[in-house]
């Protein structure tokens, strides 16, 4: 029981500290850039299919990342993944949070 507990918490930690450092290293690629280019960047990689096409699939699976979020998800999408959805990342660009 104890060993379940603790993998699972380790996991949302993990999970956590994950979507932390998206959010850091966009603020980072704003500060060398602009927030506008890593805006734009964001927005072109939301308009990215959502996996690799028939022919490169298997090359390209490990660099498909995304996965398909357009609406807010609540906690169950903290408790899932490890990256933030696209447009929470473009909305904390646009908020300055991670700027500071």
């Amino acid at each position: 029981m104890l060993p379940t507990i603790t993998k699972s918490l380790v996991t949302l930690l993990t999970f956590w500290h994950s979507r932390w450092r998206e959010y850091h290293a966009d603020a980072v690629a704003a500060r060398l850039t602009s927030v506008d280019d890593m805006v734009s960047a964001l927005a072109t990689l939301e308009s990215l299919p959502f996996q690799p096409s028939k022919k490169n699939r298997e090359q390209m699976a490990t660099l498909w990342i995304r996965v398909a979020m357009t609406e807010d998800t609540g906690i169950f999408h903290w408790l899932k993944h490890t990256h933030p959805p696209i447009h929470k990342r473009i909305e904390a660009l646009r908020r300055g949070t991670f700027l500071k």
